[in-house]
């Protein structure tokens, strides 16, 4: 998958005093480590500002927009110090799972403000009610899935990609394939019929396919465009 992991540095100039807080952090520390934070505007805002760590400990405590960092899109606010510390060193045990999309319907965008805590992870919802079938039954959903890789490409003929992958979407109610699309670079394919299609991923950074589709059409010509065959 594609990841962005951004965080921008800014200078805190502050008079450091020896001493250390109630979070056993000293003063030297915790300012230092308030001058890394990312642009407020960064990233949507995560699990509504509630900090990550604590959820994960069972507690949902709000967020100190003082101690922000962003991740895979996601803008986490902590706390304290500490567990943005803590974050950092185990951002995968912490972060909302499947890059904030809905861990039962992992093609939909999850609501920030809809999520539960399964064997320590967090997951995010695009509704309640996707949120009741998950934890009614949470194996159904973790259940890993093989990945499908449609390719595509100018002149592709329409229904021969767009058929395909909807079949293996909707398989066990979508809950059996991982589809994405990929061509030889990221910039959007025209489709015969004139449909513009952006890919997910190109030949270079695609996860490995269990299943490969290449559908039919014209100007089928990838070594000719890359390296890789």
């Amino acid at each position: 998958m594609l990841f962005r992991n951004l965080l921008l540095s800014v200078t805190l100039l502050a008079v450091m005093v020896l001493g250390v807080s109630s979070n056993g952090i000293t003063a030297e520390e915790e300012s230092r480590a308030a001058a890394v934070t990312s642009e407020a505007d960064d990233g949507e805002l995560a699990l509504t500002g509630l900090d990550p760590v604590l959820l994960v400990a069972g507690k949902e405590v709000p967020g100190n927009p003082k101690w922000t960092l962003v991740r895979k899109d996601l803008r986490y606010q902590f706390a304290s110090i500490a567990s943005k510390t803590q974050f950092e060193k185990a951002p995968e045990k912490f972060e909302v799972q499947n890059d904030g999309n809905c861990a039962a319907a992992i093609s939909s965008k999850g609501d920030p403000s809809i999520f539960t805590v399964h064997d320590g992870k967090i997951y995010v919802f695009y509704c309640t009610m996707c949120r009741e079938s998950f934890v009614k039954e949470p194996g159904k959903y973790l259940k890993p899935r093989k990945t499908v890789a449609v390719f595509i490409f100018n002149d592709v003929e329409l229904l021969d990609f767009a058929g395909p992958a909807e079949v293996f979407s909707a398989a066990n109610s979508g809950l059996e394939f991982n589809v994405v699309t990929v061509a030889v670079t990221s910039k959007p394919i025209t489709s015969l019929g004139n449909m513009k299609v952006t890919p997910n991923f190109t030949i270079d950074n695609c996860p490995k396919p269990d299943v490969l589709v290449i559908p039919g059409g014209r100007d089928f010509q990838i070594g000719q465009r890359s390296s890789r065959h």
